[in-house]
């Protein structure tokens, strides 16, 4: 029998609107399904050997952004690897609130216009290209003013 509070669905674009809906959902909740360690490929376990023997228990999201950062590592250059290995020894040698200020950071960093963040790039090369000892110097004055000493922080 009829239920006169649900409203019969046509046969026609509504109900094929409604079967794609439910389709997507499948598939949606289908990507979101854990990977086992045997669908990696044989580069991306060589580059994630030490996640081995914790994989299983990793969340799906964790697994693909893994599996997307092996796919990098193998593109990457000699360089490029070197600069990824000192970042990483640099975050672990972090504290939890450095690591949530690096974040947070992040967070803000992300939230900014397109401009602005085009602007704090180019100004990060810019610093990045001065002498090391000048690089030294700033920082220091960057210092200072954080702790509330006026400082003329010019390179």
């Amino acid at each position: 029998m009829r239920n006169p509070a649900m409203p019969q669905l046509a046969n026609g674009p509504r109900r094929r609107c409604l079967r794609a809906l439910a389709a997507a959902l499948c598939l949606a909740a289908g990507a979101a399904a854990a990977m086992p360690w045997e669908a990696l490929t044989r580069a991306q376990q060589e580059a994630l050997a030490g996640a081995h023997d914790r994989w299983s228990s990793l969340g799906p999201l964790q697994q693909e952004r893994l599996a997307r950062g092996a796919e990098r590592w193998q593109k990457m250059t000699p360089e490029q690897r070197a600069r990824v290995e000192q970042l990483v020894q640099t975050w672990k040698q972090m504290t939890p609130e450095q690591r949530a200020q690096a974040r947070q950071r992040m967070r803000n960093f992300q939230q900014l216009p397109p401009e602005e963040k085009q602007k704090l790039r180019r100004q990060y090369q810019e610093f990045r290209a001065l002498p090391p000892e000048q690089r030294q110097r700033l920082r220091q004055c960057w210092r200072r003013r954080l702790d509330g000493a006026p400082a003329d922080c010019q390179p």
